[in-house]
């Protein structure tokens, strides 16, 4: 019997937006395979030291778990029974950057809220705005640009109209109670902007993780107008396997109950899950009803999970219970 891994993954082909998470898979030189979170947001951000303005209300991300295909063939000339998925844990690392994004929301005016949506520090934040305009008109070619290939970047504020320099100036962030920034504004939109519905501004973010003193240039949309009150639902999702984010050296079991016939091959398709952003190495076995343990192969997988989840999330079996209830 011969056990193989074949992730159920998306390569984020075609168009798709800079907050989308998706996944990729890939073999090196010695055919190891390395599964990881593609969220090009993150990628601009750590190579560009730029981001741009959000539109979201309380989650800026779409997250996804990885799910991967556990297959494994019979080549004997009796029916086998696969109990178990075993996932033997040797390395386990969150992923402890911070990942600072700026919500643009009529809700917000004349203040830049700004959440970390990444696990490390977001210590001391400020903004120098350098620069004040008007954003694009919706749904014209200056309102969203690609960036790497089919990613579709929305940035309004690339080439602002009617642009003000000012003297550049800096506001502290302050922190409410659930640990978002917000950089107050309201005496600093010039008054040539009266009217607009949002109105850009362009600087530069700074703050402090672990001690180490970051900075990225910023543009983004700030509401003109006053808010109005909004709800967002909760969505819910599963999963079938859970990792500790920084635990290693345990074994995870999926239990499962797979007949696969001589000659045949049998699958079952495992979620994983994780409580924060983290990386792993791990070994893929099944398990028979006769207590064989079947090899398959060590490999990478990369999680994202951004701080804020638009997703509640629950194991398939307590799931199950609750709808059969």
């Amino acid at each position: 019997v011969t056990v193989t891994l074949a992730p159920i993954a998306d390569g984020g082909g075609g168009e798709r937006s800079i907050s989308t998470v998706a996944f990729r898979t890939e073999r090196d030189a010695a055919g190891r395979l390395r599964v990881f979170a593609d969220l090009p947001y993150r990628e601009r951000l750590r190579r560009d030291g730029a981001i741009s303005g959000l539109r979201f209300d309380d989650h800026p991300f779409q997250p996804a778990l990885p799910r991967l295909a556990v297959q494994f063939a019979n080549t004997t000339a009796e029916t086998i029974t696969v109990n178990e998925i075993q996932f033997a844990v040797a390395k386990a690392e969150p992923d402890r950057a911070a990942l600072p994004v700026m919500r643009e929301k009529p809700h917000d005016y004349r203040r830049i809220k700004t959440v970390n949506e990444g696990w490390g520090g977001f210590e001391n934040p400020r903004i120098r705005v350098d620069l004040w305009g008007l954003p694009a008109q919706e749904n014209s070619p200056g309102w969203t640009r690609r960036w790497r290939g089919g990613v579709i970047l929305a940035d309004p504020c690339a080439a602002p109209r009617r642009p003000i320099a000012v003297e550049p100036f800096t506001v502290a962030g302050v922190f409410d109670d659930g640990g978002d920034a917000t950089f107050a504004l309201d005496d600093r939109v010039p008054d040539a902007y009266d009217g607009a519905p949002f109105v850009c501004a362009v600087g530069k973010l700074t703050y402090a993780d672990a001690g180490v003193e970051m900075a990225l240039a910023f543009r983004t949309r700030v509401s003109n107008h006053r808010p109005r009150v909004e709800v967002a639902g909760i969505a819910l999702g599963s999963f079938d396997l859970f990792l500790d984010s920084d635990r290693a050296g345990y074994t995870a079991v999926v239990p499962v109950l797979v007949e696969v016939p001589p000659g045949e091959t049998g699958t079952a398709d495992v979620t994983v899950f994780t409580d924060r952003t983290s990386s792993f190495t791990l070994t893929h076995a099944v398990r028979t009803a006769s207590g064989a343990i079947l090899p398959g192969e060590t490999f990478d997988l990369e999680i994202f999970r951004p701080r804020r989840d638009p997703r509640a999330y629950m194991s398939t079996a307590d799931l199950d219970e609750m709808t059969a209830d």
